[in-house]
């Protein structure tokens, strides 16, 4: 068997069918020439672009350097040249170096130029290559760590670096081999387009991160960053990570100090805030989450909502209260319409926010009549938005107006724990007709139609009642020279049969002797 065959069988061996998009990829790794070579077929359905994640302006399909048409005779190659080493890989394809002698490109097949689709996937091709020793790694320009504690009892430590080369590894304390980079544990490679995402969820018992619990619901864990194989080096940083699941807070917390025989440099990792928007929308919108029903600008009497959104944080719902309405920042007058309880104002002007999901991560009042200040043609709403971190958190389901201490409240939660934040929305109020004028773009011709409507159903009832009325006014004059003419009739019948008078026959003294008596018969 020749070694051209043996290769082949080689390359083939390491196919990746993907039945949904019948696609087909494998690599190859040249020692020789110091190349990693990326091979993918899909006739059943050609991607829209295929290219490697972060580089997608100098190696891809549309960027033009790759060759092939997606076919299985002729399949989409990117082939990159690491004869210079990871600096001067040739075309620039992002190619990372993920530990000693052993390298990794990224590539992300895409079939829509607007929307992910499920068949878009991330493929990886890795190969060990004797490429030129690196420079030293410990020129890093810049480092990025956060953490999140998510409820119930999860930590999500995130680590980004900006340097010549991703870290060798990043680990929890004495947790090489199972809580680590090299172990696969976690996401990405901690280089600044591609950070490092690990999540250790404390209940897990099987989780072997060595977290240490050192309070009530409160558990501390300790990172490494090790920028060199083998090697502790001065650009190694730890960091100290500690959440307490009881009140969650969300200040920064900074690292504690490792014990000195360590020499590792202590960083500081900042624990991710909740944060949440407020805006105005139509009476008509019955969700937040809809951006094209946000107003900026509307006329006095318009109804309209106030809207609340969480956008991002470990919080699962946000609660509103404390709302008050004025000009601008720091301008009066400046009125409150809802309480610290957020209910309503005694003006009554803003209904008190409801919760629009089981956790609240939405919230909407009633429609109100929009209104505007004296002299201004703007007005700044700002609110108090207190976040929850639970789906069963009852603070933030139902209305928002608290008249009896709800689950969260009867907590204790310390008073440093970061639950609150200040939301604001600024619109544009109109009150005259020149205003409206100018808004005829969103509601002039509608208006428009409508004042025609009326005008024409106004014209069309007069109309009515001006026919009905004459009609009544003819019958009117004829039932008159009926009744006249009726009269003159019975007038002229009774002069004409008019009858003698009748003769009455009486006896006086004997004798017959008639008196007269008219009678008319008719």
């Amino acid at each position: 068997m020749t070694d051209k065959t043996l290769t082949l069988l080689i390359l083939f061996s390491t196919l990746t069918k993907i039945s949904d998009a019948q696609a087909v990829t494998y690599s190859q790794c040249d020692k020789d020439n110091l190349s990693l070579t990326f091979f993918y077929s899909n006739p059943a359905k050609d991607p829209y672009d295929l290219f490697a994640i972060s580089r997608r302006s100098t190696c891809g399909k549309r960027a033009g350097s790759i060759t092939g048409n997606g076919t299985y005779a002729e399949p989409y190659v990117i082939a990159v040249d690491l004869s210079g080493g990871l600096t001067s890989q040739s075309p620039e394809c992002g190619v990372v170096q993920i530990g000693q002698g052993r390298y990794r490109l990224t590539v992300r097949a895409i079939f829509s130029c607007e929307d992910v689709t499920p068949d878009d996937t991330d493929y990886t091709a890795e190969c060990d290559l004797p490429l030129p020793d690196p420079p030293s790694n410990t020129a890093v320009t810049s480092r990025l760590a956060s953490y999140t504690c998510q409820a119930p009892s999860t930590i999500v430590f995130t680590y980004s670096q900006s340097s010549l080369v991703p870290p060798f590894d990043i680990y929890a304390a004495d947790k090489e081999v199972t809580c680590s980079l090299s172990a696969s544990q976690g996401t990405g490679t901690g280089a600044d387009a591609d950070p490092y995402v690990l999540q250790i969820d404390v209940s897990d018992t099987t989780n072997d991160c060595g977290v240490t619990k050192t309070g009530t619901d409160t558990y501390s864990v300790v990172m490494y960053v090790q920028q060199l194989a083998d090697l502790i080096t001065s650009a190694d940083v730890s960091y100290a990570l500690t959440c307490n699941f009881t009140s969650l807070a969300s200040q920064v917390i900074s690292s504690a100090t490792l014990p000195a025989q360590s020499n590792i440099p202590v960083g500081e990792a900042d624990q991710n805030q909740p944060s949440a928007s407020l805006y105005v929308v139509s009476s008509s919108q019955t969700t937040s989450s809809a951006s094209d029903a946000v107003l900026s600008s509307f006329a006095v009497g318009d109804s309209v909502r106030l809207a609340a959104r969480l956008l991002a944080g470990p919080a699962t719902g946000l609660r509103v209260r404390q709302c008050t309405a004025s000009p601008g920042p720091d301008l009066t007058p400046q009125i409150s319409v809802l309480n610290d309880k957020g209910c309503s104002t005694a003006n009554s002007l803003v209904p008190p926010f409801i919760g629009q999901s089981p956790s609240g991560e939405e919230a909407l009042t009633d429609s109100f009549e929009a209104f505007k200040f004296t002299g201004h043609a703007t007005v700044y709403f700002q609110c108090v938005a207190d976040f929850c971190y639970g789906v069963n958190d009852q603070t933030c389901q139902g209305s928002h107006c608290l008249t009896t201490r709800r689950k969260r409240e009867a907590n204790n939660v310390s008073n440093d724990t970061f639950l609150s934040d200040v939301i604001t929305a600024y619109v544009t109020v109109h009150s005259d007709v020149a205003s409206n004028i100018t808004r005829s773009i969103e509601k002039g011709r509608e208006q428009e139609v409508n004042s025609h409507r009326w005008t024409r159903n106004y014209i069309a009832v007069v109309a009515s009642l001006a026919a009905f009325g004459a009609a009544l006014v003819l019958v009117c004059i004829c039932l008159c020279v009926a009744i006249i003419a009726l009269q003159r009739r019975v007038r002229r019948c009774r002069e004409t049969h008019a009858v003698p008078p009748r003769v009455k026959c009486s006896a006086v003294h004997g004798q017959r002797s008639f008196q007269g008596e008219r009678q008319i018969r008719y």
